[in-house]
């Protein structure tokens, strides 16, 4: 199984980005999105962080389908506005999982599997009527044991703005996994011209 992103789309992109205008705005003033909203999006959206300038990023919303390893969730869970809708769980499913198909090719092969034979002795004992208390032992060792490239899928909710923070601290990273992510964050809605991430321009301050 591969690192993937799918199912994805951003919401209110043009709503967030003319309300970044209601501070010089008496009565606020909306429709369709123009030229004047791009530019003011191109300004504003790569300002020195803390300016507080970029805020209107806050509300351009990203949703998508995320399938990767638990080594990449790790990382991507230590961002505080990007949450996690919804995701398969080791603890319902696992007993289902060939280890072979859900995880990263780099995984070792004997470390698959060891946890592979547990698995199957759990479904075995199962069948047999080992008691509970076995069971629960075996399934605790299962859960413990499984590899980091195991891949699970997650829906994911964020913002451009968290976005930004993670292109620039994770664009150059070790992973391959996150130059994935931040290669399709740049395709997303004027995500370079409002974030300033990209291999050409780069945000004062950050690099």
């Amino acid at each position: 199984m591969e690192f993937k992103i799918d199912n994805y789309d951003v919401y209110d992109l043009k709503e967030s980005l003319q309300a970044a205008a209601y501070s010089y705005q008496t009565e606020v003033k909306t429709g369709p999105l123009g030229e004047k909203d791009i530019l003011r999006g191109e300004k504003l959206g790569p300002a020195k962080p803390g300016t507080g300038h970029n805020s209107f990023l806050k509300g351009i919303t990203v949703c998508a389908d995320i399938t990767a390893p638990l080594y990449w969730w790790k990382q991507f869970q230590r961002y505080h506005f990007a949450d996690i809708v919804s995701s398969t769980s080791t603890m319902h499913t696992i007993l289902k999982m060939h280890l072979d198909d859900m995880c990263v090719k780099e995984t070792n092969i004997e470390v698959m599997q060891i946890v592979q034979k547990m698995i199957d002795k759990y479904n075995k004992d199962k069948e047999i009527g080992v008691s509970e208390e076995e069971l629960k032992k075996l399934w605790r060792s299962i859960i413990a044991s499984c590899p980091s490239g195991l891949c699970l899928t997650a829906r994911i909710t964020t913002n451009y703005l968290q976005l930004q923070t993670m292109w620039f601290q994770r664009h150059n990273h070790v992973l391959n996994e996150w130059h994935i992510f931040c290669a399709w964050a740049e395709t997303l809605p004027y995500f370079e011209k409002f974030t300033g991430c990209s291999e050409d321009e780069k945000i004062l301050g950050l690099e």
